[in-house]
């Protein structure tokens, strides 16, 4: 932890989910990213250093919403993980063995990696052309499970 948040560095790093700048994760945190949401609400937002902007908008879709409150919450009660990383090898990498590879990397609140036995990752994939999504339904997967969605765009959720 440091002194006086907000703190611009952190001597052992920032932890992931670090809202308030105390170089801690913790449910303070999720308490300090509501806080600031009324504040926004109440159009009087305060100032965010980079780095709580980042650790803020913890789905990392580019808004800092209710839902990333909600999602830091589940974290810290290890309901969910952090999503840290996704690699995409395609078929035509020469270490893919001809397999499209998806992997993730997942971490719990306290920043160590998750095993892949104690955690489900949904993926929704699709296309804009009606081949490549027959293709993705007609593959077969070595690890997983494969849905079919009638959504609108049509897509695969693994």
């Amino acid at each position: 932890s440091c002194a006086s948040p907000p703190c611009d560095t952190c001597s052992s790093g920032r932890a992931q989910g670090d809202a308030n700048g105390d170089c801690l994760f913790d449910i303070r945190d999720v308490s300090y990213l509501q806080f600031y949401l009324a504040q926004v609400g109440l159009g009087s937002p305060f100032a965010l250093q980079p780095y709580q902007q980042t650790q803020m908008d913890a789905d990392s879709n580019g808004v800092i919403a209710l839902a990333d409150a909600l999602y830091l919450t589940r974290v810290n009660f290890r309901l969910l993980r952090f999503f840290n990383s996704t690699v995409v090898r395609p078929v035509q990498h020469p270490y893919s063995g001809g397999f499209l590879t998806f992997n993730f990397t997942l971490s719990d609140k306290s920043g160590a990696q998750t095993a892949s036995d104690v955690s489900q990752v949904f993926m929704y994939v699709t296309s804009t052309s009606a081949a490549s999504i027959s293709t993705l339904a007609a593959s077969t997967l070595v690890w997983g499970t494969l849905r079919q969605l009638t959504s609108s765009p049509p897509g695969i959720l693994y």
